[in-house]
C-alpha cells in the first residue's frame, strides 16, 4: 500500500472541489454571512438559501441552508403573502404556527415559540403520524427574511426562468386526485401511507 503525504504546495480537498458559487447568475448577502445565491448545479438551476464562512480571503458555503428548485421557490414565492402576514404577526408578539408546503419534503414553518422563518426538510419518525423538522434546512431571523423578500424582484429580474415556472397544483397532470397523490413532488413516498 503506497501512501503519499501531502506536501504544502498541494491543493487541499476543498480547494480542488468545484465549489457550488463559482459563477452564479445572481448572490447577494442577506445578513451576517447568510446568502442568498442563484446557480446552475448539474444544468438544474438551484436558489440556496445559505450560510457561508471566509478561510483565506474566500467564501465558502456550508451545510446551514436550502437549496431550492424552480418549482420549490415558485410555491415560496406563492405563498409569500400569507408568510409574511405570519411573520408580521410573530412580530406583533402573537400566538401563531403557520406552515407551507414546498414541495418533496420541504416546509417553511414561522412558530411563535422560535421567533424565526425556517425553510427545512422535514421527516417522518418510524411509528410516528406526523412529520418533524431535521436539521437540513436553515432558520432566518426576521431581518433575513425581510432583506430576502426585498430581493424578491431582483432575482426574478436576474433569473426569469424561475418566474416561468408552472406551480406544482397547477400541472395538468394534477387534476386528477390520484396522479396528485402519487406525484413525489407533492407527496412524498415516505409521507404517502399517513
Amino acid at each position: 500500500m503506497d501512501l503519499k503525504r501531502k506536501t504544502a504546495d498541494e491543493p487541499s480537498f476543498q480547494e480542488k472541489r468545484p465549489r457550488v458559487d463559482s459563477n452564479p447568475r445572481y448572490e447577494k448577502e442577506l445578513v451576517n454571512s447568510v446568502f442568498v445565491v442563484v446557480n446552475e448545479f448539474r444544468r438544474n438551476v438551484l436558489v440556496h438559501i445559505r450560510k457561508y464562512i471566509e478561510k483565506n480571503g474566500k467564501k465558502y458555503p456550508t451545510k446551514t441552508g436550502a437549496a431550492l428548485t424552480p418549482t420549490r421557490w415558485n410555491e415560496f414565492v406563492t405563498g409569500l403573502h400569507e408568510l409574511e402576514d405570519s411573520v408580521n404577526k410573530l412580530s406583533a408578539g402573537g400566538d401563531l404556527r403557520y406552515t407551507q408546503h414546498l414541495g418533496g419534503n420541504w416546509n417553511v414553518t414561522v412558530n411563535s415559540e422560535f421567533p424565526r422563518v425556517n425553510i427545512r426538510k422535514f421527516w417522518l419518525p418510524e411509528g410516528a403520524e406526523q412529520a418533524v423538522a431535521s436539521r437540513k434546512g436553515i432558520a432566518l431571523r426576521i431581518d433575513e427574511f425581510k432583506v430576502l423578500v426585498a430581493s424578491m424582484n431582483d432575482i426574478n429580474s436576474h433569473v426569469p426562468e424561475l418566474s416561468d415556472v408552472i406551480p406544482c397544483s397547477m400541472r395538468g397532470d394534477h387534476q386528477n386526485q390520484l396522479v396528485m397523490i402519487m406525484y413525489p413532488e407533492c407527496n412524498p413516498k415516505e409521507f404517502q401511507n399517513l
